[in-house]
């Protein structure tokens, strides 16, 4: 396809209701709605599921809260560490990250026996340092890909808005000291921000629906934190 072929489709108009722009300006705001949809539904299916995985989580470690017996300032029994490892090990066939952040709080707990030789285990610090969203949520959820979709829609929009300015430009010539072709470049200049106002206007609604979900995500470990947390007591210098 030639030079002057591609700039003649590129420049013809299609006319939707009142607004008329080039047919390209059409299809590029259709299309930058259409992928930023998408991406939200994407992560919005990623954080309805690593939402109920973690409070499944929890509600079972909930459960398992004094089953035992043994008062807090005793530690924590080994047939409830033992229930906790399960529970964990569990998750981890579905939520690998869940499963190598328990490992490394496990790591750090501390054992001592009691003076019937009993063991119990002790966190030194609290849980919220391992159980965290960087250890969590980031090997599950790019979140960094998703908090990008809204500059590359804007730019997107962007591009191709001054991408029709410069093809209607061609058209502006000099003749005999008067410029001809303003009149249409000026007349058709609504239509030609059609794809930065859908841009712009996907990316305020993408920004709102993705830090709602992230607050819920986020909300969702930290609530799990807060449960392992209530199981294994912290150990301080008085102790």
């Amino acid at each position: 396809m030639s030079p002057t072929w591609t700039i003649a489709l590129l420049k013809t108009p299609w006319t939707i209701g009142d607004i008329t722009a080039p047919g390209f300006i059409w299809c590029a705001a259709l299309l930058i709605v259409a992928a930023t949809l998408a991406c939200l539904s994407s992560l919005w299916w990623l954080v309805r599921r690593e939402e109920r995985i973690q409070q499944r989580l929890t509600k079972h470690l909930t459960a398992l809260h004094n089953s035992d017996g043994v008062p807090q300032r005793d530690g924590m029994a080994v047939a409830r560490h033992a229930a906790m490892a399960q529970a964990f090990e569990q998750v981890a066939t579905v939520a690998p990250a869940l499963g190598s952040a328990w490992r490394r709080f496990d790591t750090q707990l501390v054992v001592r026996r009691d003076t019937a030789g009993q063991e119990s285990f002790w966190a030194p610090a609290s849980a919220t340092e391992v159980f965290n969203e960087a250890s969590v949520i980031e090997p599950r959820v790019k979140r960094g890909f998703f908090a990008a979709i809204p500059s590359v829609a804007t730019g997107a929009g962007l591009l191709c808005t001054f991408l029709a300015i410069l093809i209607a430009l061609l058209d502006v010539t000099l003749e005999n000291e008067q410029f001809r072709g303003l009149d249409m470049l000026i007349s058709g200049l609504s239509g030609k921000f059609l794809s930065s106002i859908a841009a712009l206007s996907m990316a305020t609604l993408y920004v709102l629906c993705e830090r709602r979900l992230a607050h819920r995500l986020s909300q969702s470990v930290h609530a799990l934190a807060v449960t392992v947390d209530e199981l294994v007591p912290r150990l301080t210098p008085a102790r």
